[in-house]
């Protein structure tokens, strides 16, 4: 189970909530604007500032800006043509974002060099197996 968790906002279309229950922590932001929208809530600031202190609040911030780059990237920031995600199990994926929209498991640990020679092999077959244009 994740420490954060990230749903869309019931009360402001286009606007979501990244959460953690565990410091009472609620970053609302609108969507692909989270650096210029962010706004940042704890139910208990000062149980927490007491807990982690200064430096521990930044590195919890550090810390879901990291998830969030992770697991939400294209939710949060402007939508790239391509992106990697790790989903909650672990999982990574590349995504196509635009049209054709892809979504491609990367089941084995590789370099970027046996990852972009695999991705060229795909980009040939499907050059010799498709011939609507």
């Amino acid at each position: 189970m994740s420490k954060f968790n990230l749903k869309k906002s019931e009360s402001t279309p286009g606007w979501w909530i990244l959460s953690c229950a565990e410091y009472g922590l609620a970053i609302v932001f609108e969507e692909h604007r989270f650096n210029e929208t962010q706004q940042v809530s704890f139910s208990d600031e000062r149980s927490v500032v007491e807990r982690l202190g200064a430096q521990g609040v930044a590195a919890l911030m550090r810390e879901a800006g990291d998830w969030l780059y992770e697991h939400a990237y294209s939710i949060a920031m402007p939508t790239p043509t391509f992106e990697f995600r790790i989903d909650d199990e672990g999982n990574e994926f590349l995504l196509r974002n635009k049209f054709p929209r892809l979504s491609v498991e990367i089941k084995e640990a590789c370099g970027v060099k046996q990852l972009s020679d695999a991705l060229r092999a795909a980009s040939e077959f499907v050059r010799k197996r498709r011939k609507d244009g």
